[in-house]
């Protein structure tokens, strides 16, 4: 007889449902929520950053899909595992993301985006989600935001020595594949030292009308780390692989496979016991990558094609904390970082450059002064400055026969043929922070930032992309300025606690990806995209809070709206993603020595309408929908812990707005539709162990 897991789950359900009337009353407390940084860089430990903690938790495939609960972060989706954060409607090159502070790469040969999926299962111990009026020692200004991840949970006293690990084994039924992850980790009053590996094999997947969507995805990869405190001194080392075996694309005609990445990360801090100088500290990081697409898995396959890219990525930053008279405190730092990429695409015995071998180097300083005025008030306000220099030192070469820089040229005009580019950009903002009463807190501020064009926005060769046309980059284009304002509040108390917060954004000079005409060179009559100077602003709410009606039954909830709209037009703009709702429930127990946790959420996604598809065609109308997850976790030692958890509980039929088009040259298995290819039911069940000696 063949099992039904929601039976299961709804089984496990009312069971603790039964025993809630013996539940302990101190299991659980309220649970932090998405950190927003105020007062400086996430990736200083001194900080007190709330991170989101339980990500090694194996029931999520992804961090796009532990973080997609976030307000205000949407994704971007390129096929079932491939995904693109936004952060209030801000995407494509305008999010960076950090690991142990410094920058990463995208593992695409197409895209230099954040990499938000670039760590597996299992490797992450914190995030923070840096929205409006970043601290401006997290490098250069970037529109849309950061997202800094932790690979180390945070810092504590440690007072013993112990060794311990984690093994833990996921299987997901609705994808006939399965997730392993193994950790160990030493720990002592000097010496903390750990490593992880990942393995996940993941298989397609039946979409909501019983349609085989292409989805398999393989990988595997490793993370370890060492800290080590002595006196003054603190020093942290980490290093990060993760090997892409296959991954299947849906809106493009080629597959990943055998694609590394590799992140080093080092830091040393120091603490002297003088009274000015608190805190001095220096740090290196080194990324490399080498994705490599394939057609060779295409049912139909007019030529062999593949594209090899091979990018690399370094940084050296310093940076120190002073103490100041009056309870004022002063940071300073600096950093070089140098990016290469270079990826070509071969069409049989033809070569075109994807990236005709861009070079970017960024030299920046910035300073931020801290004060607390009174016990009420704290302020922060900050700047700084950055160097940014870029070239395509293969403009020269061709794609599609015709040298790159001519192509520049016939679709951008005469002042986009150049290889090379400068750019002095900055950033400075003031920001406040009001305490009404103890549990009430008023924040605001307003800032100004300036973002130069990233590699593929300027020098983005001429290429197929998007699953519908042909897309090119505009060496010619202005850096981006962006007019920022912020209003929150935030409440906390034994029932309540929540955060509401309202922005504006006034941009000149925005980056707008859109449809600039057809091509003219060969192949001609082909959709082209490319990259174009407006006026736009940006506004939205959100929030998020948690109702605990006792310590062991609490109810979150959030929302978020999002909006832009392009001045020269008076017009949407096509990639702000639809407004959203989130209600649910979570509820710990205690029964003879042994833990319980249940929980559920419904979230509503509002409908949404492209406001401007003469400008991207890329995205389709799509209807509002309801989706509720449910998740329930037994512990019945501290050791050993069992949880199942089931996504789209009653296999809602729905299309996501933020989705492309799927390729014209479909995977080997299953019936793709163009749009969005339908998400069906996730289910996934995970056994973990943890031990301490």
């Amino acid at each position: 007889m063949k099992t039904n897991p929601r039976l299961i789950l709804i089984s496990v359900l009312i069971g603790c449902i039964h025993t809630s009337t013996t539940s302990a009353q101190d299991q659980t407390t309220i649970p932090t929520l998405d950190p927003r940084v105020v007062f400086g860089d996430p990736s200083v430990p001194t900080l007190e950053l709330p991170p989101i903690d339980g990500l090694e938790d194996l029931s999520s495939t992804h961090l796009g899909e532990a973080l997609s609960g976030t307000p205000g972060l949407a994704f971007e989706k390129r096929g079932h595992d491939i995904v693109d954060p936004q952060i209030r409607g801000l995407g494509f090159d305008r999010v960076v993301t950090l690991v142990n502070g410094l920058p990463v790469l995208h593992n695409s040969p197409t895209r230099t985006a954040a990499p938000i999926n670039a760590l597996g299962p299992g490797s992450v111990r914190g995030v923070s989600i840096v929205k409006g009026l970043a601290s401006v020692s997290l490098g250069a200004a970037a529109s849309g935001g950061y997202i800094e991840v932790n690979t180390f949970k945070a810092p504590g006293t440690v007072d013993s020595t112990t060794l311990g690990g984690t093994m833990t084994l996921n299987y997901q039924p609705d994808r006939s594949g399965w997730q392993s992850f193994v950790e160990g980790r030493y720990r002592s009053p000097k010496w903390e030292v750990s490593g992880s590996g990942y393995y996940q094999d993941l298989g397609n997947y039946r979409a909501g009308d019983g349609r085989e969507v292409s989805a398999r995805f393989k990988s595997r990869g490793a993370t370890v780390g060492a800290r080590y405190h002595q006196g003054i001194h603190h020093f942290q080392a980490t290093g990060i692989y993760q090997n892409i075996i296959e991954q299947e694309n849906i809106s493009l005609p080629l597959d990943t496979k055998n694609s590394e990445t590799v992140n080093l990360a080092l830091r040393h801090e120091i603490t002297p016991e003088g009274n000015t100088l608190q805190t001095l500290s220096w740090a290196f990081g080194y990324t490399t990558a080498d994705p490599f697409l394939t057609i060779e898995d295409r049912p139909v396959i007019p030529a062999p094609i593949t594209a090899q890219a091979d990018t690399n990525a370094v940084q050296f930053r310093v940076d120190s904390i002073w103490n100041l008279p009056a309870d004022q405190q002063l940071r300073t730092g600096f950093l070089y970082l140098k990016n290469e990429r270079n990826t070509i695409r071969y069409r049989g015995p033809f070569q075109d450059h994807i990236w005709p071998d861009t070079q970017y180097e960024n030299l920046g300083a910035y300073v931020e002064w801290h004060a607390n005025p009174n016990d009420r008030l704290h302020l922060r306000s900050g700047m700084r400055l950055d160097q940014i220099d870029s070239i395509a030192r293969s403009a020269n070469e061709t794609a599609f026969g015709v040298p790159i820089i001519d192509l520049y040229e016939i679709y951008n005009g005469p002042e986009a043929r150049k290889n090379e580019n400068n750019h002095t950009v900055g950033a400075a903002n003031l920001m406040g922070t009001y305490t009404i009463s103890n549990a009430t807190t008023l924040y605001g501020g307003i800032g100004y930032a300036v973002q130069a064009p990233a590699a593929t926005e300027q020098y983005r060769a001429f290429l197929q992309a998007l699953g519908v046309g042909f897309e090119i980059g505009n060496p010619a284009l202005d850096p981006e300025k962006k007019w920022e304002t912020v209003l929150g509040l935030e409440h906390s108390s034994d029932i309540w606690l929540f955060k509401i917060e309202g922005y504006f954004y006034a941009f000149s000079d925005y980056i707008h990806r859109r449809q600039i005409g057809v091509t003219t060179t060969p192949p001609p009559n082909q959709p082209l995209f490319g990259f174009r100077n407006i006026d736009a602003t940006f506004w939205g709410i959100e929030g998020s809070g948690i109702y605990r009606l006792s310590n062991s039954l609490s109810f979150p909830f959030s929302f978020s709206y999002a909006d832009a709209e392009n001045q020269d037009t008076n017009k949407g703009i096509a990639e702000i993603p639809p407004w959203k709702l989130s209600l649910g429930f979570d509820h710990a127990i205690e029964w003879r020595s042994q833990a319980f946790s249940w929980g559920a959420e419904a979230r509503y996604v509002a409908s949404r309408e492209n406001p401007a598809p003469e400008e991207n065609i890329i995205y389709s109308d799509t209807d509002s929908f309801i989706l509720v997850d449910v998740k329930a976790t037994w512990q019945p030692t501290d050791q050993w812990t069992a949880t199942l958890r089931i996504n789209n509980l009653f296999d809602q039929l729905y299309y996501n707005y933020l989705t492309p088009p799927t390729a014209p040259i479909p995977p080997e298995t299953g019936d793709l539709l163009p749009g969005d290819p339908i998400p069906g039911q996730g289910i996934a069940a995970s056994l973990s162990l943890s031990f301490t000696f």
